[in-house]
């Protein structure tokens, strides 16, 4: 099955990834493709980084399900990537994603006889001063800081009014606790499961 992780720059999106993927036994977070410089609490298994040369060629080659430029940068999720976390019905896929995209990955995944191997939360973002340290330490200029933080805004309102979303979760507090809310809301781990948590450390990232 596969799990869209969506919210503005700064909510949260990457450190409930991280939170999931320690809970849950049988999933992977699938590093996704991007044009932007790897951020210090990244690891080359969290995101693809590539050339814009690079992802144009691949752009133009269709080996993306879809991909879109956020802030003058380009992200993007490999088609093969998307077929095979809905085939595979034993396994959990996160994917971070942009509003836009997300039905495009729900009219694939009906066409392809997977329509309810599909999940969708929205990370909302954290209060002002909180989202503005988070912004300030992967941007550079106050301006830059200031438009993103008006973004922020307008996509957690547009978020709420779109009906695309089975859960909103909160992009500060107890991130653990939040993963395990989600996780039994939508009833991702099966009682039928085996395995146990991984063991890791989740820090904000």
């Amino acid at each position: 099955m596969i799990l869209t992780l969506t919210g503005a720059s700064g909510a949260g999106k990457s450190t409930l990834a991280k939170a999931l993927v320690c809970l849950l036994p049988s999933s992977e977070l699938s590093p996704g493709c991007t044009t932007r410089a790897m951020r210090p609490s990244e690891t080359a298994a969290d995101v693809v980084h590539l050339s814009e040369e690079r992802f144009s060629e691949m752009r133009e080659r269709g080996d993306f399900l879809w991909a879109v430029e956020v802030h003058g940068l380009w992200y993007g999720t490999l088609r093969r990537v998307v077929a095979d976390g809905l085939e595979d019905r034993a396994h959990c896929l996160l994917l971070a994603l942009t509003p836009e995209v997300l039905p495009i990955l729900k009219d694939f995944a009906r066409k392809a006889g997977y329509g309810d191997e599909v999940r969708s939360v929205y990370v909302t973002s954290p209060e002002p001063s909180a989202l503005r340290a988070r912004l300030s330490a992967r941007v550079d200029g106050n301006e830059t800081i200031e438009r993103r933080l008006d973004d922020c805004e307008a996509w957690d309102a547009t978020a709420r009014s779109s009906h695309l979303y089975d859960l909103f979760v909160p992009g500060e507090g107890d991130v653990e606790l939040n993963a395990r809310g989600l996780i039994d809301t939508l009833g991702i781990l099966k009682p039928n499961q085996s395995g146990t948590a991984k063991k890791c450390s989740i820090r904000e990232g």
